[in-house]
């Protein structure tokens, strides 16, 4: 319920504020390598590995490079988007 409130919140801020010249969009990450999530990843080849779709999980940097893309020129017509970071797991 909770990700589905926050996907309702992205869309209804959008609605209100991109007259505005705001911008609301959201991050869906997946497993990402932190020390969260070490066990769960095979970081000891520096492969990082696990049993997602993607076949790895993702660092930091990589979903921090899609922020500054949300943030940038680039995506102004961009608004009111779960962006999801993860290899195409969501899609199940």
């Amino acid at each position: 319920m909770t990700k589905s409130a926050v996907n309702c919140l992205v869309g209804g801020l959008s609605r209100k504020l991109y007259a505005k010249g705001i911008r609301v969009n959201a991050i869906a990450p997946g497993v990402t390598a932190t020390a969260m999530t070490k066990n769960y990843a095979d970081v000891s080849d520096g492969n990082y590995a696990n049993e997602s779709h993607a076949g790895r999980v993702f660092l930091p940097e990589e979903v921090a490079e899609v922020a500054c893309f949300l943030m940038s020129n680039a995506s102004r017509c961009i608004s009111g988007e779960v962006i999801h970071v993860n290899g195409g797991n969501h899609l199940g």
